[in-house]
């Protein structure tokens, strides 16, 4: 998948394997601000499970890139670590 093989991304993707009636978990998306073609990817992937009628949130997070997600989770003041949070309570209360 992170070779340079289309296929092996193709064969990667998880888009190319929604179908209707899947038992999948909500998904949350957090894509970077920095790479234009994250958010293509990512907001087909979502548009995607929008139409099977999965359970999708996105968020867009402009001010960071992959690694500074990773690197910054769970400090002090972390924007995308109260949009999990949120997100995990949302979902926890939907499913109880």
């Amino acid at each position: 998948a992170f070779g340079d093989n289309s296929r092996d991304w193709e064969e990667a993707s998880p888009i190319n394997y929604l179908r209707e009636g899947l038992a999948i978990p909500p998904f949350l998306l957090l894509v970077a601000g920095d790479r234009e073609i994250s958010r293509a990817v990512n907001q087909s992937f979502y548009q995607s499970l929008n139409q099977y009628h999965y359970d999708v949130t996105l968020f867009y997070v402009e001010d960071k890139d992959h690694v500074s997600i990773d690197y910054d989770l769970g400090k002090e003041g972390d924007a995308v670590y109260r949009i999990i949070h949120s997100w995990i309570q949302k979902i926890s209360n939907i499913n109880n």
